[in-house]
């Protein structure tokens, strides 16, 4: 996906993302997944490589598969 994606509910991505990610809910990445921008959520579990900044309002997981390059702003890690 190249551009900007913006949801309401749970984004689950197993793919690439070329652009920042706007979620209300959470979102969870697979060891497979690569996102290139920056994620705003509520709760996040990253498995994946994330090249951006991360702004969760809850809480953000990272597994032991989970890159981030980039600076986090959250509640709870």
């Amino acid at each position: 996906l190249d551009g900007t994606l913006k949801g309401s509910g749970y984004i689950k991505n197993d793919g690439i993302i070329n652009g920042d990610v706007l979620v209300e809910n959470d979102i969870e990445t697979s060891s497979f997944s690569y996102i290139k921008g920056n994620i705003t959520c509520y709760n996040a579990e990253i498995n994946g490589k994330i090249d951006g900044n991360i702004c969760c309002t809850e809480k953000l997981t990272i597994g032991s598969s989970g890159l981030i390059h980039g600076d986090i702003t959250v509640k709870e890690l």
